[in-house]
């Protein structure tokens, strides 16, 4: 069939600040010299939740020493004197499962007293880590509209030649996510405090999911869906997971990426009234690609069904091309385990493992701005990123939160969507260093900083990136008004 280019889909489940203080037990280094020592509680697990969760290191010894923390992903490293003390951030994703996940946080002393190691366990309960995904980056017609939930819980959307607007009738918001833009329709979602699902847009495939083919431009409520958890927005389908781990997904199906076992022709439209995926039972966060979708299991395994032309089902199999290799049903991600959080996008998906790294796989999955097309219908480890906290996937570039609140972006910055100097090759967005959410769009990117201010950077001309300019671009982050 004709595939029509359709621009991003950049679904991030999003790595925040943890909470609760993590206390270490006492520790001496060296026996016959003093040393420096770790001063905190008895080594007990931490229950996270509520506020920034840091690890305070007291050193005791005059002389220089060296502090590390590992996994880089949890903890900042950094290094002082041996008197005075040190405090990191500690971050973890966003625990949407219902039950506890267990990190084990490290931190390496080094003096002339010697060496130590201690671990601390730290449990993240469900529903901590900060909170899910609060803003999106939007794509494709005028730029597509991006959107942010405000301090009220209400949501606020910008772009497509409008300055920061909030959206009428809708409160409550958790969580936000979006499609496409068509014509004067910008698709978004919103997943509400009570478990339910508010769509508005385009219809055409039934992407709204309220059991009509009828646009709208204000918020409808998705038919026969409650208990959701987390959700997520592709081009012209959504899905959300619920709180018993099944998966429910509508709109477009062209592609099986419904995951019901069925097709529906992309001409014909779509399901305009969500259908289960087959098989999945422990998911606890989805991502919703072009023509594919990805869910994480429970376990840390990941599986995806769709659309796998360019390898986007991370099965090994590579079928560049060969527009006969789609899955209607999930099949697993082949070596991915750890993993803590995904993103899917524009012919391919991402994985962050619990250690830090990420792991990429579909057309270009090392984001690499100097090659042009080429699969990786495997899981490929992006060079230069070990501490990720959050990944999100453009049209031609992606960018990676890191447990220091950085953020590192590759691919496509002929227009500053980098966070760099135009075209310069990859690397840290310039004067960012709290982020705690981000998204991809279609060629500029959002950010929302520690102190709850939202950032943008890339194409402007449309408004995107709610600074009120609607010419050029910015190739370093700029406030976004009225938020």
């Amino acid at each position: 069939m004709v595939r029509l280019r359709r621009s991003v889909r950049r679904t991030a489940l999003v790595g925040v600040l943890a909470t609760a203080a993590v206390l270490l037990p006492s520790v001496q280094v060296g026996a016959a010299v003093p040393g420096p020592k770790i001063v905190g509680a008895a080594a007990t697990a931490v229950t996270v939740a509520g506020a920034p969760s840091s690890i305070t290191a007291t050193l005791t010894y005059a002389s220089t020493c060296s502090v590390s923390a590992s996994p880089a992903a949890l903890v900042g490293n950094g290094a002082l004197p041996c008197s005075g003390s040190l405090s990191r951030a500690v971050w973890f994703p966003y625990n949407s499962t219902n039950q506890k996940i267990t990190y084990a946080v490290t931190v390496e002393v080094k003096g002339s007293g010697g060496t130590k190691l201690v671990t601390k366990n730290v449990k993240v309960s469900p529903g901590a880590g900060g909170g899910p995904r609060h803003i999106v980056a939007g794509g494709w017609t005028n730029g597509g509209r991006s959107c942010a939930v405000d301090s009220g819980t209400g949501l606020r959307c910008w772009g497509m030649l409008n300055p920061t607007t909030a959206v009428a009738n809708l409160t409550g918001v958790v969580q936000v996510d979006a499609g496409y833009s068509y014509g004067n329709y910008a698709d978004l979602c919103a997943l509400k405090s009570a478990g339910t699902v508010m769509c508005m847009g385009d219809n055409t495939h039934g992407q709204l999911g309220d059991g009509t083919w009828n646009p709208s431009g204000t918020p409808v409520a998705v038919t026969g869906l409650s208990g959701v958890t987390s959700i997520s927005v592709g081009p012209a389908h959504a899905c959300g997971v619920l709180g018993s781990g099944g998966v429910r997904c509508w709109g477009s199906d062209a592609w099986g990426e419904l995951g019901d076992g069925s097709t529906y022709p992309w001409s014909a439209g779509g399901r305009n009234a969500p259908v289960t995926v087959q098989g999945i039972t422990d998911a606890v966060a989805v991502a919703a690609g072009d023509g594919f979708t990805c869910a994480l299991h429970s376990g840390g395994a990941v599986s995806c069904w769709g659309m796998g032309i360019h390898g986007e089902l991370g099965d090994g199999l590579d079928a560049n091309n060969s527009w006969n290799n789609m899955s209607l049903s999930p099949k697993a991600v082949a070596s991915v385990s750890g993993a803590v959080a995904i993103a899917a996008g524009h012919r391919e998906a991402c994985a962050i493992l619990r250690s830090g790294p990420v792991l990429c796989w579909g057309e270009n999955a090392d984001h690499d701005p100097n090659k042009s097309g080429g699969v990786d219908p495997s899981p490929y480890e992006v060079p230069g990123v070990a501490a990720a906290v959050a990944v999100s996937i453009g049209y031609s570039h992606a960018c990676m939160a890191q447990g220091n609140g950085t953020v590192q972006c590759r691919g496509d910055n002929s227009v500053g969507q980098q966070g760099r100097t135009i075209n310069e090759g990859p690397g840290p967005v310039v004067g960012l260093t709290d982020a705690v959410d981000i998204d991809a769009g279609d060629n500029h990117t959002c950010a929302r900083r520690a102190t709850g201010a939202y950032v943008c950077w890339g194409d402007q001309r449309f408004g995107q990136l709610g600074n009120s300019v609607y010419t050029g671009f910015a190739a370093h982050p700029v406030s976004v008004l009225g938020m």
